[in-house]
């Protein structure tokens, strides 16, 4: 017998991302989140994750007036790098933010969403030594 519950969380979590998400990546960020979750195999934690680490990132967007996902360049990453260390973040979260970046935008090229990778030179921030 199948449970009906595990099938549930994956239907919640992609209706979830719809309302949630900025219309700036609404649809392409819905896609990779399905991509993650379907062919990756994604853990819902691991989805639910990238999904508010996508959130933020629209709202970045918004607020930097960008509505195109394709107008994104390495100048508007760096500057979200810099909104995230300002706003406390610490390195590590920073860190994994980014790096959900760089999986998104490789998706992107990959589906032909954008021509370039923004996120291809884009150095993740190194955490203090202990």
């Amino acid at each position: 017998m199948v449970k009906k519950s595990v099938s549930h969380k994956s239907t919640s979590a992609g209706a979830n991302t719809r309302m949630a998400l900025p219309a700036v990546l609404r649809t392409v960020a819905s896609e990779y989140l399905s991509y993650l979750r379907v062919e990756r195999g994604s853990s819902p934690l691991t989805v639910s994750a990238y999904t508010t680490d996508l959130r933020d990132y629209g709202q970045f967007l918004m607020e930097q007036n960008i509505d195109d996902i394709a107008k994104v360049d390495r100048a508007t990453l760096v500057r979200y790098e810099a909104d995230l260390m300002k706003r406390g973040y610490a390195t590590s979260s920073v860190d994994r933010r980014i790096s959900v970046l760089k999986g998104f935008y490789r998706f992107l090229v990959r589906e032909n969403y954008v021509q370039k990778n923004p996120t291809d030179t884009l150095q993740l921030p190194k955490a203090p030594e202990r």
